[in-house]
């Protein structure tokens, strides 16, 4: 089964936007179970609040960029939400990884399954 982070860079055919957007592929990572666990978990709720609200076409990538940044960009034809690579990184290092929030942390473990 192709995973949805991919299906989705598939989605979008125009090339000049996939350049803007300058697409992250975060499998070489060694987070690269968390960032697909992020991944998962923050575009199910982009999806669902999209339909709640009416917003058609929503996608949702990582970029390459380092800063702890993120953007929206509406095109003719999609929706998209952008999260910095770094903004990623840092919220796998200070939150999901950090001992000091591990109770906290509970709701968010990653599944021994991935």
């Amino acid at each position: 089964m192709k995973d949805k982070y991919f299906t989705q860079i598939e989605i979008l055919t125009n090339e000049i936007l996939k350049g803007k957007i300058n697409i992250c592929d975060y499998t070489h990572y060694d987070q690269s179970d968390e960032f697909k666990y992020v991944f998962d978990y923050l575009s199910l709720s982009f999806s669902s609040q999209s339909q709640k609200y009416k917003i058609k076409n929503p996608l949702f990538f990582y970029s390459n960029y380092d800063s702890l940044n993120a953007c929206d960009i509406k095109s003719d034809h999609y929706n998209i939400i952008v999260l910095n690579r770094g903004l990623i990184l840092n919220l796998i290092n200070e939150i999901l990884e950090n001992e000091d929030l591990i109770e906290f942390n509970t709701v968010f473990k990653i599944p021994k399954s991935i």
